[in-house]
């Protein structure tokens, strides 16, 4: 997932409040999660949920929806408040065996998809049945 608007907030704000935001959004990506799904920060303001047992399309898509909501509230940074949303990517593997590099990249791939519609949204990319 990408974070809209966190690159405006960091210049704005500078480093060391925008890596202070970076963990508050992922302590609130993280409560948004289940049990079983792993969060990972992949670089400057993307991060990576890996849900091993979303089950279903429609699993998964609400795993992405709790993600958004996530952002719902504004987040504290440097002497006020910063409203962020996030373009989130979601790869449905469909049963299939595949190299995480693969996964990773159909993701990046969905969560273009999310950006190009104007961000604040689930973006997918299902592949094909094995």
């Amino acid at each position: 997932m990408h974070l809209d608007g966190f690159t405006t907030v960091n210049d704005r704000h500078g480093p060391s409040p925008g890596d202070a935001l970076l963990r508050e959004v992922a302590h609130s990506i993280h409560a948004s999660l289940r049990g079983v799904d792993t969060l990972a920060h992949l670089s400057g303001d993307e991060f990576l949920v890996v849900c091993e047992d979303a089950g279903s399309a429609v699993d998964a898509l609400d795993v992405g929806e709790r993600i958004r909501a996530a952002f719902a509230q504004p987040f504290s940074v440097a002497a006020g408040e910063a409203r962020l949303t996030a373009s989130v990517g979601l790869t449905l593997s469909r049963g299939r065996e595949a190299e995480p590099s693969e996964l990773i990249g159909e993701t990046e791939r969905a969560m273009d998809t999310a950006k190009a519609r104007g961000g604040d949204c689930v973006g997918t990319y299902r592949a094909p049945r094995p």
